[in-house]
């Protein structure tokens, strides 16, 4: 059946760097045509060159695909008003959603080269971390150093927990330096009193740890002796161990003050370690 001459035929647009392949679009439903197809049934538009679509291409959305809005076209031959086409990928191009191309450029894909750039930035970054603990590296080979000069297990264990309250210490006082001489250090938490509020809270692990070096540098003979220091050191324990439960209550109630404080880390980092 033959196509009466006032009914215009559909239209489909062809992208200048398809013209070689003679790709077309159909503009009313997106599907691809060939060449005879094309110029048998619809009526061809051939894009300028000024037209092609630029390396960050814009889908359209669902509202403006068929916009009718008249518009001149400077590149045409006689300059009348066209219908503005709507911007339609060729047939090899598939049109993806908003949300995959955000997805593609949030997420690119990981091949073999920035994979071992992300792994190299990893390996720096953990290098970082042990650069700013090399403290604790030093101290973890002195403890492996003491092992050859010691008779028995008991022995070491008695100096390894010997050291771990001397660095104990050392962090207790360089916790007051900081605090003393940089008060305005960002920290995760801050004890309530400033300078004075630290101190008090330092007295506790350090006597704790005073308390234990004295155990383990003398040796009672008594066994009656040796059980009160235990029970003692047990008990004095459980002290620390509440007073930082009840400063942990305290900042919980005053949490936009002072901030957070977990005081089972804390009693391990300052008064458990040596315990």
């Amino acid at each position: 059946m033959k196509r009466s001459s006032s009914t215009p035929l559909p239209t489909v647009v062809v992208w200048p760097e398809n013209l070689e392949n003679k790709k077309y679009v159909n503009v009313n439903t997106g599907q691809g045509l060939t060449k005879r197809q094309s110029s048998n049934n619809y009526s061809v538009i051939q894009l300028p060159t000024s037209l092609a679509r630029p390396a960050t291409f814009e889908y359209p959305t669902d509202d403006n695909v068929y916009d009718s809005t008249s518009c001149s076209e400077s590149g045409g031959e006689r300059g009348e008003p066209v219908t503005r086409l709507p911007v339609i990928p060729c047939m090899t191009d598939p049109m993806p959603t908003e949300e995959t191309r955000r997805n593609q450029t949030r997420h690119p894909m990981i091949d073999s080269v920035n994979f071992i750039e992300n792994l190299q930035d990893g390996i720096n970054h953990v290098a970082d971390i042990m650069a700013q603990r090399r403290i604790y590296v030093l101290l973890n080979l002195l403890v492996a150093t003491t092992i050859f000069f010691v008779a028995d297990f008991e022995m070491i264990i008695e100096v390894d927990m010997i050291i771990a309250s001397a660095n104990t210490i050392c962090m207790i006082l360089s916790f007051l330096w900081v605090r003393k001489n940089k008060p305005e250090e960002p920290r995760p938490f801050k004890i309530p009193g400033g300078l004075f509020g630290c101190i008090v809270c330092a007295l506790c692990p350090l006597l704790f740890i005073a308390m234990y070096l004295y155990l383990s540098l003398s040796t009672p003979t008594n066994r009656t002796l040796r059980l009160g220091f235990f029970v003692l050191m047990v008990s004095f324990g459980l002290f620390v161990h509440l007073i930082w439960k009840i400063i942990h209550r305290i900042l919980q109630a005053n949490i936009k003050f002072v901030g957070f404080i977990c005081y089972f880390t804390w009693f391990f980092f300052l008064g458990g370690v040596p315990f």
